[in-house]
């Protein structure tokens, strides 16, 4: 039985082109969708806005940082808090503004 991506690279292989997939990292993803709920509720933004579209097509973590810090104005320690929500699982807990707690 063939997963997903083998079967789309078997397809795709077909027309005579390689093709590289990427696997999908579930963690990652998992804290990507984190990620994008805090900051709409953090930042106060619409689904439709240019950095949470931005943050769902990004494939790194580094990535997602830098388009934080300079579209956000994301400091270390709103990273670090961000990151801390999301170890302990409280992501419907109060949030706070850089340097509020």
């Amino acid at each position: 039985m063939m997963n997903f991506n083998d079967a789309v690279e078997a397809m795709l292989g077909n027309l005579g082109n390689q093709v590289q997939v990427i696997p999908v990292n579930q963690k990652f993803e998992e804290l990507k969708q984190f990620i994008i709920h805090y900051v709409q509720k953090h930042d106060e933004l619409n689904s439709d806005h240019q950095t949470i579209k931005q943050i769902a097509n990004l494939n790194s973590i580094d990535e997602i940082e830098q388009i934080l810090r300079h579209n956000q104005d994301y400091c270390d320690e709103c990273l670090l808090k961000m990151y801390r929500k999301y170890a302990l699982g409280d992501e419907d807990g109060p949030i706070c503004g850089c340097g509020g707690e």
